[in-house]
């Protein structure tokens, strides 16, 4: 890994400001929620939570 590699993983891990989604393991997973101020696309088949994670997201009150 080149040292402007490691920068911009640095640069991007530190300043990127998350939106928990209040679901601890996506949260977990996400490493703090969705990125802040930035499109993020769910999909997913048939009945695999797609609106249940966006009203879940919505009801506990996405900061």
């Amino acid at each position: 890994m080149t040292k402007s590699t490691r920068k911009a993983k640095a640069f991007n891990h530190k300043q990127l400001q998350k939106c928990p989604t209040g679901i601890k393991g996506l949260d977990e997973i996400t490493k703090g929620g969705f990125p802040r101020n930035r499109t993020t696309l769910v999909c997913g088949g048939a009945g695999s939570g797609k609106t249940l994670l966006g009203i879940d997201f919505l009801i506990k009150g996405a900061t």
